[in-house]
Order: structure tokens, then C-alpha cells, then sequence
């Protein structure tokens, strides 16, 4: 299920600044001292969607292209991710659509077919069934700053080089893979006049700074920016760079090292059958600590070790590999090492399914005419009796694709329009096509909110339970981001209730926990739904779910049902954990889970407490959680 973006931080948590002392880094669980500066401690990934999930972010942002109001967000992850988040979402791309008008020459148009009552225009154009969606480099000659804050330039660069970064080299030790190491520099600002801290821009997606943007560091003064540097998924030697720009001053470079450490090794890195045919591969804690295997992700092997080894050997089959159609070099492996919950098996390109060829589909021409790809436009502006026009004349042709693999139809659907859809259902459009994300007219029919466009997909006979490339079925994308009536219908016609057997196992309950409207939760209850179903991704309940993505009132409306509050994911994380990790974490959804009975002092799997993950995040919402978890862990 794809998440919801991560709000990017415009503002660090809120960090005392202290007199030039220490520096602490933290790496996994342990922490080490530099001088000066002050650390703030805390550990363990935060979540997508970290990969929400950070893998499951990044899976629900693979699957998504279409951006719009009815369209879901995506879990950036995890994740994450690190964000894997992963609750179900994923962003949502929108196709590029050109708004120029290119009437197709006269030779390319075929005589106009009859037209359909459905097809008749009025004089003026119907307002839109549903609104459309919402929608640095440095200046030349600037001097180059060198680790130390100085720069490279000559001496009156030196000269102004008031405001200097300490340490000038930060440097994080060992870093287990796919984990972050974290640490706390200090910008002090040694000038008679204050400066403003602009900007912190890193030298790659691995590293983030949590940067107090237009802060001022008045003289003498000095302010903290926590860094974090990502291991990444392989062991190697780690150097980035973070340039601080501050008013009136020449960009500062700061130097970023690390080692990142394999604590359970992969042998070998990458499956190749011609060269391990057998399909075995080892995963060996370099520590020798026994450590359970928890899932896997796609789950191409049936049966995990269920016992605590230093040692597994697993067997892929390629075979099985391509008959599921897996075409995803990466299988993540969840474990409950305590220096490292996860590693990844790589399959070389010939060990998976090569790509299906496109279904049939009717004959199209042209492809993309630039009709169709004026719809989304026209449609979104409510301007129903141009789309009309342009049908009735065939200047839209019935089952052409834009470049998105998109209908007519499936456009219509989009957005809630009944009388394009009905006009197009009448020419015969086939609603079994589905686009590029293996989603069809129904699917986006759910999202639209348009009760009456569902209605007209489903009498013309489409599948309920025909899933998308994700495995998500319609039920499950109306329980999102459809209304309870929408849902109602699709329970009237049948829909089934149960997840669908996709990559992430998402049932309508995580979904609509996640994303969609209480109301649809409690009508899904009603009907008969476990409670605490779980996910196949993460293992997580749709109580862990609406406390991942921050809906306050579906958690009180689970928390009445008696949801429970100690079931615990693949992570062994607690509802409360999942909050305390995630953006959507507030001080009163804390607040509230703990007063409903969780645990505040409750670990994961990792050893790691709320106080420890909530530090790690960088949201506008982290002070205020973190604020919170110190009063309610009495630190």
C-alpha cells in the first residue's frame, strides 16, 4: 500500500546549544564521543512507507504514476524505507498532458461514427464532476570551502571565514548497512555581526543534515545541526560532504566518514545461475550472534528457519522466480540481528522473469494523438463538452493509449466524469485494458469519489477483482481513497474482503486504516473483519497502520473495538513504537496510545524504545513527540 510523502523538514528539533564540550555519534546501538560539540542520542531506522517503509516506500513509489486528488499519496521510507514504509502508499506521479490544441490532419481522421445519445453536447460546458488534483547550484566565482570551513581561495577568503564548523571532520565509525550513523556538529559563529544559517546541502541522497534554516548565529553564539549518514547496502569506506550556506559568508564544507559494516554477510553478493546453480546463499553474522530470519520480501521461499542461528543457507529457486513473474533483482530478508535488521540478496538479470510482452490490445492509431493527451486538462477544468466534441469527432478515438498506456476511458474514470464514461461505454470501449501500473477503469472509477461513474464500470461488467502489478484490487484503492459509498457498493457487488495475495498483502482494512475515511473503517469492521489482520510486508496491523500514517481518529475508533496494543510487527515494534518512528507520531497520538494501555518502555526487536526512534526523525512533528516521550518515559 503506498504511503504518504514524508513532509520534508524546514526545521530542526528543537536542540539546546551548549558551550564547546563533546560531539557524540551514534551507530546502531553504540555511541561514540568527539570533541567538541553535544549529541543528542537516539537510534534505529525510521520508516514509507521508511521504506514507508524503505522498502516498501520504495515499492509503493515504483508502483505509482498518476497524481491527483483521488490518487494515493506515496510512503516515502521504507523509509523508507528507511522509510519502507512503509503504511500502504505510494506517490503518485501525473502524466504529462499538453494543453496545446493540434487539430490531426484532415487524412488521419476517419469518418465520424454515429453518435450516441450519450455523446450529445450542450451549449455550455458542465461543471467537473470532481476537482483536479493539486498540483541549487552557488553563484559563480564563490570560493570552495575546504573540510576545515576554510576555504581553498586566497588569504582575504581566509579572512572571511568568521563562522567555522566543529569538528571539521565528523567522523561516525562503524555503520552497520542499511542502517544510519547519526552525530551533532556546531556551526559557531567567531565574528563581530550575526550570521544567518541558509542552507545545508549534502553531496548525495545518503546524507541528510536536519538544518535550521534562516536560524541566526549571532556572535559568539553557535548553533547544532544533527547529520546523518546512510551505510548503505554493501560494506565500504564512506566520505560525503555537507556545504553549510550562511549570509554573507563563504560556503563551509564539512567533511562526513564512516565505515560501513556488513554484521551479517551475504555469500554471495549476487545470485547468478550460471554460476550458482544450486541457488544457495549464506547469510553469516560476522559476530557470531545467532539471529532469526523474519520474512522475506517477495516471498519466493515457503518455508524459513524458524530457530536462532549465526548461520542460515537458503536455497532460491529460479524457477519459481520466473513463473511468479518476479522481475525485482532485490529480495529483501527482515532479521533480528541487533546490529542489523536486514540485509539483501541480489539476483543477476538472468535470474529473473524477463519482461511480459504488452496484452493484446485493439488496434490503436495513432498512439498518442494529441487529442488524448489533452483530456486530463479538459477533464479537470470541467470542460466535459470539448472532451465530447473531441470523441464524437474522432479526433479522440475510442481505445488509443497516451504514453501512459491510458483510454479514454480510463482518463474519464480518473476524474468521476459519468457522461464521458457513459459516451465512451456506448462506443464500445473496452474496459478490460488496463495502463502500465496493470490498473484498470474500476480502479480509478474507487478513486475518483464519483459514486455514479463506479456504478456505470461496474454494469458494463467490470472485474471486481482484477489486482493491479502490485496486487492491490479495487476494494482495496476505494477503501483508501474512494468514500464509504463507493465501498458499500463494491461490498454489495461482492468485492472480497480478504487481502489479495500481492506483493504487500494489504487487506481494505490496511488500506483504509492507513489513508481512507473512519467511517470506511467502521464499515469494513461490520462487515466481518479481523482486527488485527496482518500485512504480508511488515507484518502490521491497521491499528499500526493509522498510527504510522497519523489518523488520530481511525486509532480511537480501533482502540473502541479493542484493537491490540501489543501485537508487534516483523520489527517486534508496538503500535506505539510505529508512532513514535513515523511523521504521522504527534505528542497526542502518543499521549493517547499510552493512556489506552501501551507500554511506554516497550523495545523492538533492535533493543530500541520510543525515545530511541523518535530521535531519529527530522519532522516538523519530532520536538513535540520527543518532548512527549521524555515526560511519559520519565528521561
Amino acid at each position: 500500500m503506498p504511503l504518504p510523502p514524508r513532509p520534508r523538514s524546514v526545521t530542526s528539533p528543537d536542540i539546546q546549544t551548549h558551550p564547546a564540550e563533546h560531539t557524540s555519534a551514534r551507530v546502531g546501538s553504540a555511541t561514540k564521543t568527539y570533541r567538541p560539540g553535544r549529541h543528542r542520542p537516539g537510534t534505529g531506522p525510521s520508516c514509507l512507507l521508511g521504506a514507508l517503509f524503505a522498502v516498501s516506500g520504495g515499492i509503493l513509489l515504483a508502483g505509482c504514476d498518476q497524481q491527483g486528488a483521488q490518487a494515493p499519496p506515496a510512503a516515502r521510507p521504507v523509509a523508507a524505507p528507511g522509510q519502507a514504509g512503509a503504511a500502504p502508499g505510494a506517490a503518485i506521479g501525473s502524466p504529462e498532458v499538453s494543453t496545446a490544441p493540434t487539430a490531426p490532419a484532415a487524412a488521419e481522421s476517419p469518418a465520424p461514427a454515429p453518435t450516441p445519445a450519450s455523446l450529445q453536447t450542450t451549449g455550455s460546458p458542465a461543471p467537473a464532476d470532481t476537482p483536479p488534483p493539486s498540483g541549487g547550484m552557488f553563484g559563480t566565482g564563490a570560493p570552495r570551502a575546504s573540510a576545515a570551513g576554510h576555504t581553498d581561495g586566497d588569504d582575504d577568503d581566509l579572512a572571511g571565514m568568521v563562522v567555522r564548523v566543529e569538528p571539521a571532520v565528523l567522523d561516525l565509525g562503524e555503520i552497520a548497512t542499511n542502517d544510519s550513523g547519526i552525530g551533532i556538529v556546531r556551526l559557531v559563529n567567531t565574528g563581530d555581526s550575526p550570521r544567518v544559517l541558509l542552507e545545508c546541502k549534502t553531496s548525495c541522497g545518503c546524507t541528510t543534515a536536519a538544518c535550521p534554516r534562516n536560524q541566526t548565529i549571532e556572535p559568539g553564539g553557535s548553533v547544532e545541526v544533527e547529520v546523518k549518514l546512510d551505510g548503505g547496502a554493501r560494506a565500504q569506506r564512506l566520505e560525503k560532504t555537507v556545504t553549510f550556506l550562511v549570509s554573507e559568508h563563504p560556503p563551509i564544507r564539512l567533511t562526513v566518514r564512516g565505515q560501513s559494516v556488513a554484521f551479517v554477510q551475504v555469500t554471495p553478493q549476487t545470485l547468478d545461475p550460471r554460476h550458482h546453480p544450486d541457488g544457495r546463499v549464506t547469510l553469516r553474522a560476522s559476530d557470531g550472534t545467532p539471529f532469526r530470519i523474519r520474512s522475506m520480501y517477495p516471498a519466493i521461499m515457503e518455508d524459513l528457519p524458524e530457530e536462532a542461528s549465526a548461520e542460515h543457507t537458503l536455497t532460491i529457486d529460479y524457477e519459481a522466480i520466473k513463473a511468479a513473474g518476479i522481475r525485482q533483482r532485490r529480495i529483501l530478508v527482515r532479521i533480528d540481528h541487533p546490529r542489523s535488521d536486514r540485509v539483501e540478496i541480489m539476483l543477476a538479470p538472468n535470474a529473473i522473469a524477463p519482461p511480459s510482452p504488452p496484452p493484446a490490445q485493439p488496434l490503436r492509431t495513432p498512439p498518442s494523438s494529441a487529442a488524448i493527451n489533452r483530456m486530463d486538462s479538459l477533464l479537470a477544468e470541467g470542460r466535459t463538452d470539448e472532451v465530447l466534441g473531441l470523441v464524437n469527432s474522432v479526433q479522440i478515438k475510442v481505445d488509443e493509449v497516451d504514453e501512459h498506456q491510458q483510454t479514454p476511458l480510463i482518463k474519464a474514470c480518473r476524474w468521476g466524469n459519468p457522461r464521458v464514461t457513459q459516451a465512451l461505454l456506448d462506443l464500445g470501449s473496452d474496459i478490460t485494458v488496463v495502463d502500465k501500473m496493470g490498473r484498470s477503469a474500476l480502479v480509478y472509477a474507487c478513486q475518483s469519489k464519483n459514486l455514479e461513474t463506479v456504478r456505470l464500470i461496474l454494469d458494463a461488467g467490470a472485474d471486481l477483482e482484477t489486482p493491479d502489478t502490485m496486487g492491490n484490487t479495487p476494494l482495496g484503492w476505494a477503501a483508501a481513497f474512494g468514500t464509504v459509498e463507493i465501498v458499500q457498493e463494491m461490498l454489495d457487488r461482492g468485492a472480497a474482503l480478504s487481502p489479495p495475495a500481492g506483493q504487500l498483502g494489504f487487506s481494505p482494512l490496511h488500506w483504509a486504516a492507513g489513508f481512507g475515511d473512519p467511517s470506511v473503517v467502521e464499515l469494513l469492521l461490520e462487515r466481518g473483519v479481523d482486527l488485527d489482520i496482518r500485512d504480508t510486508l511488515e507484518g502490521m496491523t491497521p491499528l499500526m497502520h493509522a498510527a504510522r500514517t497519523g489518523r488520530i481518529e481511525t486509532v480511537r475508533l480501533l482502540l473502541a473495538r479493542r484493537a491490540s496494543l501489543t501485537a508487534t510487527s516483523l520489527e517486534g515494534a508496538t503500535a506505539f513504537l510505529v508512532a513514535a518512528r513515523n511523521t504521522g507520531g504527534s505528542a497526542e497520538l502518543l499521549r493517547l496510545l499510552v493512556s489506552s494501555g501501551s507500554d511506554p518502555a516497550a523495545r523492538d526487536s533492535r533493543g530500541q524504545n520510543a525515545l530511541d526512534l523518535a530521535r531519529r526523525r527530522n519532522d516538523p512533528l519530532a520536538p513535540e513527540a520527543i518532548e512527549a516521550l521524555t515526560e511519559l518515559l520519565g528521561k
